[in-house]
């Protein structure tokens, strides 16, 4: 098992909005490889688009690891945009 980084009040300050999705950023996890790098993963939160109309329960649609020890979570949240429409004027 392996730690790919932990939620701070140092990520919670990283939480970005792109359009309609929110991406946050865990730092911090477990060394990876000899370059002794600490893991880190964002969690990209979105609603429109493909997600939107695959299903209404939330799910993890990719995972990547674009660069060495970083790593991408996609994740289909519906509710997200129902919620984001809604506190609109």
């Amino acid at each position: 098992h392996y730690s790919l980084g932990k939620w701070s009040s140092t990520a919670a300050s990283a939480q970005s909005k792109i359009g309609d999705s929110l991406a946050f950023t865990y730092l911090g996890g477990d060394v990876c490889g000899k370059g002794g790098h600490p893991r880190m993963t964002v969690a990209r939160l979105s609603c429109g688009g493909a997600c939107a109309a695959k299903t209404s329960v939330p799910h993890i649609s990719g995972v990547s690891e674009p660069t060495t020890c970083v790593y991408v979570i996609d994740i289909c949240a519906p509710a997200l945009c129902s919620s984001h429409t809604a506190s609109k004027p």
